[in-house]
């Protein structure tokens, strides 16, 4: 008993010591939505979307409406929206409607893509995020699907102008895969397709035809390389792609639903008539897009702007139904889930039942300790030899082993453990004591690692303790639930 509450003292002031330093010094490279978090702890699938789109591709409040209803149709599908942008200097993943809203109308905004992440985050200024910027974010954040209207490409003359969009590198040295409606048609098609293929790109057309689409016309007169019939077979391309740990993109390219796709010749008359206004004006460089795109929506008498909104709408659907079929892919294919789903049944025979007294509900980790057999610890990246020791720990499952002792098992623990190999070690640990609610499909078990010198003296801690924002007031109002059963 002396030894128990002993780690439980050591555990809380540790626990406290970190967490509290972690707050204070660690710089948020992203803020993420609260819906986006709540995404990440639960492991559901996410959709990125960009924000250029909002501030540089559609007027107010068209823009509003648009990126509101594509989060929706996001959300009906069973995905996250994750809309990127920077506000005020800060990368943000998932946007409120608020902030939604304050992009929308804003005049000021910068169109960041790679080349003007950092400056425009240093000078704490807004930025929306073109297709290359949003891959970015949506790397760091490991969302692997992101979903837009088209992407950039070699500009018309660009063999002569070396205009290229930054969008095609990116996509060559990402993971991401890109549902789109191809390449927007004021670009060069073919030769965009030439630059994609040199890049390592996978581009595929989505349906059931090869023809790779001209954004507001469901055909460009080129076909894709590859096709994919419908969003499993999507997920399935992305599963390999990360298998063979490929470090290219992949390329959706949707065809825009029939009933909204624009006639040939007029959208191409109309792109025609607005490059040579844009030559005359001297438009060049990531100003001549949004240009173009507003000159033809004139010209057309706002029916491309129609086009653009229904095409945004019907490629959400698809990349948050790949999304989705992704996420069950790596459920399948993750030995930790096949694992937990036979723990799951297991249990579920030792649940709370009537007649178990104690629900605690706090944190569980795995904690290991490197205790170093040398002298001195230095921390310039040489090897020490030491003695390594694991245990489970966490102030509440300390507590709760202590009562499930004492009461001969009847306690139960409600806390936020992953679905990886920690967390089979800590719901091995005492068959019964977690509670199976517990699991955080795709979280990671949180962990403290202490390393000790020949003294025994702790010279550095480690936690990863992230997944703790997972037991809030929603993890009490549970547990008066499976109180109430009782």
């Amino acid at each position: 008993m002396a030894y128990l509450l002993k780690t439980i003292y050591r555990s809380s002031r540790l626990g406290t010591l970190y967490y509290s330093r972690y707050r204070s010094t660690n710089p948020q490279r992203i803020v993420y939505s609260e819906e986006v978090s709540q995404a990440k702890l639960d492991g559901k699938p996410i959709v990125a979307l960009e924000s250029t789109i909002i501030t540089h591709g559609m007027p107010y409040p068209k823009n509003l409406q648009t990126a509101l209803q594509v989060e929706q149709i996001i959300r009906e599908k069973g995905a996250t929206p994750a809309t990127v942008a920077i506000l005020k200097g800060q990368l943000t993943v998932g946007l409120t409607k608020e902030q939604l809203e304050y992009l929308a109308q804003s005049k000021n905004a910068v169109k960041a893509s790679r080349r003007d992440l950092a400056p425009v985050a240093a000078a704490g200024l807004d930025g929306a995020t073109t297709v290359a910027g949003t891959i970015i974010a949506a790397e760091l954040a490991d969302i692997p699907i992101f979903v837009t209207g088209g992407i950039g490409g070699v500009h018309r003359e660009g063999e002569k102008t070396l205009d290229v969009s930054a969008d095609l590198n990116e996509l060559g040295r990402s993971k991401t895969l890109v549902v789109c409606s191809g390449v927007k048609s004021i670009l060069d098609i073919g030769r965009t397709l030439e630059y994609l293929e040199t890049q390592g790109v996978c581009v595929c057309s989505y349906g059931d035809s090869n023809d790779f689409p001209a954004f507001y016309t469901p055909r460009s007169g080129y076909r894709a390389s590859n096709r994919v019939a419908d969003a499993r077979q999507a997920a399935q391309l992305l599963f390999s792609a990360h298998t063979l740990q490929l470090q290219s993109g992949i390329v959706i390219a949707v065809p825009i639903p029939k009933e909204y796709a624009m006639d040939e010749k007029v959208i191409e008359e109309a792109i025609q008539l607005a490059l040579e206004e844009a030559k005359k004006k001297g438009i060049q460089g990531k100003e001549i897009t949004p240009f173009i795109l507003a000159a033809v929506a004139k010209a057309t008498g706002g029916s491309s702007l129609e086009a653009n909104m229904a095409l945004i709408k019907n490629n959400a659907k698809v990349g948050a139904e790949i999304a989705v079929e992704f996420k069950k892919l790596n459920n399948v294919n993750n030995p930790n889930v096949k694992f937990l789903k036979n723990k799951k049944d297991k249990l579920k025979s030792t649940a709370v039942k009537s007649g178990n007294d104690v629900l605690v509900i706090g944190g569980a980790n795995v904690d290991r300790t490197y205790s170093v057999t040398e002298d001195h610890v230095k921390l310039d990246g040489s090897t020490h030899p030491c003695t390594t020791l694991q245990c489970a720990g966490g102030v509440g499952r300390n507590i709760a082993e202590i009562l499930w002792r004492l009461q001969r098992g009847k306690t139960r623990l409600l806390t936020a453990i992953g679905d990886d190999a920690d967390g089979c070690y800590l719901l091995d640990n005492i068959p019964g004591l977690i509670i199976e609610d517990s699991i955080v499909e795709g979280g990671r078990t949180p962990s403290y690692a202490a390393v000790l010198d020949a003294n025994g003296e702790c010279q550095l801690g480690l936690g990863d303790m992230a997944l703790y924002d997972h037991i809030t007031i929603d993890l009490y109002s549970l547990s008066q639930r499976i109180k109430e059963k009782q």
